[in-house]
C-alpha cells in the first residue's frame, strides 16, 4: 500500500471587515468580534470592537496547516462566526463557512453573505492565503555537457555544481569528476531537494556551474517555468547553453531529469470568491494532477 503524501500547508488570513452586521444593543448597534474555526486545527478571535455594525480589525494571522488527507479538502472547512460581546456574555449574529479546496485554489479576496438560520446577518470580507509547501525533488536519469574547451593543452576534467537563486532553499551539490573528456557524462547525480510552493518554483531558477580543479569555468541558469512536465511524473528534457568564463557560448548543457512531489495548486489571479462563485479570476497556471 503506497504510504500517503503529507499535505503541508502557510496560511495567513489578514485584512478582516464587516458590512451592515445586524444590531444586537438597544443602541441598534453591535459589539462584535470575529471566531476563526479553520478544520479545527486552529482557531483565533479578533478583538471586539464597540458600537458598529461595519467593524474592521488590523488582526494578520499566520500559522502552518498539516493534513493527511489533502485529497479531500473540500470537505474540510474553515467556520467563521460573527458574535456581539454585551455585559452578561455573547450575542450570535452570524456565520458562513468556506471549504478547504476553494481556499487553497480560489481567489485570496473572499467577500461573503453570513447568515443566522437562512437569514442574511451582514457580510464579511477577509484575505486568505494557503500556500501549498511541498519538499520537491529533482531527480537526474542522464547529465552531459558537449564541447568542452581544451584547458592548458589538455582535455579538462570537470564536475558539476547545482544551486538555486533562492538562498533558503540551501541547495549545494556537486558531481563526481568526469577526468580528461570534452563531452563528460554522469549517470549518477545526487538528487536535488528542496521545500518550495508553484508560484515560488516558476521564478526560481536552477543554477548549474561547470567547475574544473575546483574552479568555476562556466555557468547555466535554467527556469523551471520553462521546464515543467506537461503531466506530473513525465521526463522533462532540460537542455542550455553553458556560458564560459570568456564568454563564449558553444558549450551545451543537457539532462533528462523527473520530479517528485511537484507542486500543483497556487491561488488565482485576481477575482474574488462570493456567495455567487468565484468572479473575475485567472487561474495562475494550468497543470493539472
Amino acid at each position: 500500500m503506497a504510504q500517503r503524501r503529507l499535505g503541508r500547508y502557510d496560511v495567513r488570513i489578514y485584512q478582516i471587515s464587516c458590512e451592515d452586521l445586524v444590531g444586537k444593543d438597544r443602541s441598534g448597534k453591535s459589539d462584535p468580534y470575529v471566531k476563526f474555526d479553520f478544520d479545527k486545527y486552529r482557531k483565533f478571535n479578533t478583538p471586539v470592537l464597540r458600537k458598529t455594525l461595519n467593524p474592521s480589525w488590523d488582526t494578520d494571522e499566520s500559522f502552518k496547516y498539516a493534513t493527511q488527507y489533502p485529497d479531500r479538502l473540500m470537505y474540510k472547512h474553515l467556520l467563521i462566526t460573527v458574535q456581539d460581546k454585551d455585559f452578561w456574555g455573547k450575542d450570535y449574529i452570524g456565520s458562513v463557512k468556506v471549504d478547504l479546496h476553494t481556499l487553497l485554489t480560489g481567489p485570496v479576496c473572499h467577500n461573503l453573505t453570513i447568515n443566522n438560520k437562512g437569514e442574511p446577518a451582514g457580510r464579511i470580507k477577509f484575505k486568505l492565503e494557503m500556500t501549498e509547501i511541498v519538499n520537491f525533488k529533482v531527480k537526474f536519469k542522464s547529465a552531459g555537457l558537449t564541447g568542452l574547451p581544451r584547458i592548458n593543452g589538455r582535455e579538462p576534467s570537470t564536475s558539476l555544481h547545482f544551486s538555486t537563486d533562492v538562498t533558503e532553499h540551501k541547495l549545494s551539490v556537486t558531481t563526481q569528476v568526469q577526468n580528461e573528456t570534452s563531452n563528460p557524462e554522469w549517470l549518477r547525480v545526487e538528487q536535488l531537494r528542496f521545500n518550495t510552493h508553484l508560484r515560488e518554483l516558476f521564478n526560481t531558477q536552477l543554477r548549474m556551474e561547470v567547475l574544473e580543479s575546483g574552479h568555476v569555468i562556466g555557468s547555466a541558469k535554467i527556469p523551471f517555468r520553462l521546464n515543467y512536465p506537461k503531466r506530473v511524473g513525465d521526463d522533462v528534457r532540460i537542455q542550455a547553453d553553458v556560458v564560459m568564463n570568456d564568454g563564449s557560448r558553444g558549450v551545451k548543457f543537457d539532462a533528462i531529469v523527473y520530479y517528485k512531489e511537484f507542486p500543483t495548486t497556487a491561488h488565482m489571479v485576481g477575482g474574488e470568491h462570493t456567495d455567487n462563485g468565484i468572479i473575475y479570476a485567472q487561474y495562475f497556471h494550468p497543470i493539472v494532477d
